[in-house]
């Protein structure tokens, strides 16, 4: 699992006579860990072990490590739509932690001992579970489209492209990305087939990968409306494993159901209400549906994290590492022409790379026409200040 940075806090006491309430002892990115859940998950893991309570500095290190991963975890989980254990299963794994003390009561005692009570223990364990799972969920051994699969395929097709063709036939290498496609599109149309028109083979869905176009009159002829058809491909693309690692109907984001962080963002920005009946399908990280080309379907800031360029008189030179979002061009541009900017438009000024008015540069530049106090006129004196030749003074006679 890769690991973010960890980056230790130290709190000085005494700051302005304030008192410390907890120690930061970890942040991972925007969340922080503190003493008092370092100390917590301390106790909870002595407790679960039935061992001695160990505050040595290596126990507290590897206690911070679990508690890193487990906010890295979460953050995935909140990527995902991963279902938490029931709650019959965090009773069944609490059997099991009570079947080690022996009984219900010694089990009781052990968490006085501990200094913990029900509710921090229950939740613990619904943490662990669910952890356990979704990295077993995770990381599952994928089967990816087998070289045997793609060769078998490839045989198929050049005997269907011999019987209409003279000459040499494409080479495998030519047609492999292809091959893949139309496997996986094969594969989810059979688990649709078997799980709406068993016996009656149908073509549910066309691949344009990571989008999965379902074809509306076939989900019609076995009665399911769109939601529940789109749900149904979902999973079926979800059911392969090495294809996406989760996915969007468009039902789902004509409702804006989405989680509520900039990844969901990303993909209700990509909602349409034209195309049919589609799923967006998340492809997986450096994962891109060509070798030849690029496309629009990574959501990833690797991939969406573009350079803006400015040149022009209006503009101050320099990077800038602000934020900024193709919206804002729109906005941008309308502020230097002097106008409104779009009715609908939602982005900012992008005022840090604007460089300054030139109007006082202009002003001592070029002065305005007029007498200075010898009666010069001002554009009748050079850089110096020394009056022109023929240059009369205001009033003087010509």
């Amino acid at each position: 699992m890769a690991m973010a940075r960890v980056v230790a806090i130290l709190l000085a006491a005494g700051l302005l006579g304030a008192e410390i309430i907890d120690r930061i002892v970890v942040t991972v990115g925007h969340e922080v860990i503190t003493e008092a859940q370092l100390n917590e998950e301390l106790r909870v893991t002595a407790f679960i072990n039935g061992a001695p309570m160990d505050n040595s500095a290596a126990s507290q290190r590897q206690a911070a490590e679990r508690l890193v991963e487990q906010a890295l975890v979460r953050r995935e989980m909140e990527l995902s739509r991963y279902p938490l254990p029931k709650p019959d299963d965090v009773e069944a794994y609490r059997a099991e932690i009570v079947k080690r003390y022996g009984s219900e009561d010694a089990f009781r005692a052990a968490m006085r001992r501990y200094e913990l009570n029900t509710g921090v223990v229950d939740a613990h364990l619904l943490l662990q579970l669910t952890m356990l799972r979704f990295l077993d969920y995770r990381f599952l051994p994928e089967v990816d489209v087998s070289s045997r699969d793609v060769e078998d395929a490839y045989q198929v097709q050049i005997e269907e492209w011999k019987r209409s063709h003279m000459g040499t036939p494409p080479p495998l290498a030519s047609l492999r990305e292809s091959l893949q496609k139309q496997i996986y599109e094969a594969r989810i149309n059979s688990a649709l087939t078997a799980k709406f028109s068993p016996g009656h083979a149908a073509s549910f869905i066309k691949l344009d990968y990571p989008v999965a176009w379902l074809d509306q009159d076939a989900f019609t002829a076995v009665h399911l409306k769109e939601r529940d058809a789109e749900a149904a491909v979902g999973e079926a693309m979800m059911k392969q494993p090495e294809l996406v690692r989760d996915y969007y109907t468009k039902s789902q984001l004509a409702q804006g159901e989405v989680p509520a962080n900039v990844f969901g963002k990303r993909f209700l920005n990509s909602y349409s209400p034209e195309g049919g009946w589609y799923v967006l399908g998340v492809p997986g990280i450096y994962t891109v549906g060509s070798s030849r080309g690029t496309d629009h379907a990574s959501p990833y800031t690797y991939d969406t994290h573009v350079p803006l360029a400015f040149y022009g008189l209006p503009f101050r030179p320099g990077t800038y590492r602000t934020h900024a979002e193709p919206v804002d061009l729109a906005v941008t541009l309308a502020s230097l022409l002097g106008i409104n900017a779009p009715t609908h438009a939602v982005g900012r000024v992008l005022t840090e790379a604007l460089a300054p008015p030139h109007h006082a540069e202009e002003a001592a530049e070029f002065p305005k026409a007029g007498p200075d106090k010898a009666g010069v006129p001002k554009a009748g004196r050079d850089k110096a200040g020394v009056p022109k030749a023929g240059v009369p003074k205001e009033g003087a006679p010509q």
